[in-house]
């Protein structure tokens, strides 16, 4: 995935907070990719969720583990300059939170943080799925 989509992406950043009525909006990049926005102004917190097609379901079964470990691998990899350890640390810092998990026919993330944060929770996480640094020992 290309450092423009991510980019494209988290510009549909979601804020979460109490039970508030609100409209979803939906938008479309110049790319062509579609997201949606749920504006919220009372919230701290802000989250942007990602799904990308993968169409796993097809695999060969003995290499059905194979997204799953290549996950593991990118995020205990470290990613561009910060090893594992800093990654870890650096999301603990701001207070932010990610995921990414592999299902048959996608591959899910998100990622949460604090409003004042958002913008440096989201570099690292780009730097994660843009510049995994999969450490050749593990291989």
């Amino acid at each position: 995935m290309n450092i423009q989509k991510i980019v494209l992406l988290l510009t549909g950043v979601v804020f979460s907070s109490s039970a508030v009525a609100a409209e979803i909006e939906r938008h479309e990049t110049p790319n062509g990719h579609v997201f949606h926005h749920l504006a919220m102004p009372e919230s701290e917190r802000g989250t942007v969720v990602m799904n990308w097609p993968a169409g796993l379901s097809g695999l060969d079964p003995d290499k059905a583990m194979t997204p799953w470990l290549a996950i593991n691998v990118m995020i205990n990899g470290g990613a561009g300059d910060r090893n594992a350890d800093d990654l870890r640390a650096d999301f603990e810092d701001l207070d932010a939170g990610s995921q990414l998990r592999v299902q048959p026919d996608q591959v899910r993330g998100f990622i949460l943080a604090p409003e004042d944060t958002w913008q440096e929770a989201a570099e690292i996480a780009n730097d994660v799925l843009a510049r995994p640094r999969m450490e050749q020992a593990t291989f």
